[in-house]
């Protein structure tokens, strides 16, 4: 019998991003033995990301636009390499199944930790996502605590994710991320530019769920 090919849409913001996330796809492709089939659609993403995190007047009809053009019936799976555009996604009025298809890092990091049983958590991000309300909601409403950074260690933090967004995975960039992590108590990477640091996969990550999800469902 011929395996069913997963057909993914593929949502192309930030272009080291997206190419990591696209170079993981084809990684998690061979070590699964499944095949698949990528549907991109681009945006500038420069615009999109001057709206981020809370820009939902601006990117709610930007998003909701994208994601109908992006969708056809054989779609398995939509995957947006963007963390905090998911608070976006939570605000839209879609249809059930479409919204089915949307991989949701946050709510599956969710799910990834109550089957873990882990209850105390530190997020890593932008200074935004470390700051913010709407992304402890989450977790909260699942009994998961979240523990807070201090205020240099998170600028420290969202200067090191900049560099990553600006100019890509260095080794230096690696031992100073390995370095301001290091006595951090369940540290869990919610930023796809500091997902592509952790290649490894040396802590619990979105984006590393996310991914992992196409070849799981």
């Amino acid at each position: 019998m011929t395996k069913k090919r997963i057909n993914i849409g593929f949502l192309k913001l930030g272009e080291f991003t997206s190419d990591f996330y696209l170079k993981q796809i084809e990684r998690l492709s061979i070590e699964s033995n499944k095949s698949y089939k990528i549907t991109e659609l681009e945006v500038d993403f420069e615009k999109w990301n001057e709206q981020l995190p809370y820009g939902f007047e601006e990117l709610e009809p930007k998003l909701k636009k994208i994601l109908t053009q992006l969708n056809t019936p054989n779609l398995d799976c939509i995957v947006i390499p963007n963390v905090t555009l998911h608070f976006t996604l939570d605000r839209l009025d879609l249809h059930q199944e479409l919204r089915k298809k949307i991989i949701h890092p946050i709510k599956e990091t969710v799910a990834y930790l109550n089957k873990k049983r882990i209850t105390e958590i530190t997020l890593i991000g932008t200074r935004f996502t470390m700051n913010s309300d709407l992304m402890n909601t989450y977790f909260k409403e699942s009994q998961i605590s979240l523990k807070m950074l201090n205020s240099n260690k998170i600028n420290e933090i969202d200067k090191l994710r900049t560099e990553v967004f600006e100019t890509g995975f260095t080794k230096r960039i690696e031992k100073k991320f390995d370095e301001l992590i290091y006595n951090i108590e369940n540290p869990v990477l919610a930023c796809t530019e500091l997902s592509i640091i952790n290649e490894k996969n040396k802590i619990i990550d979105f984006s590393g769920i996310q991914l992992n999800k196409i070849f799981n469902k």
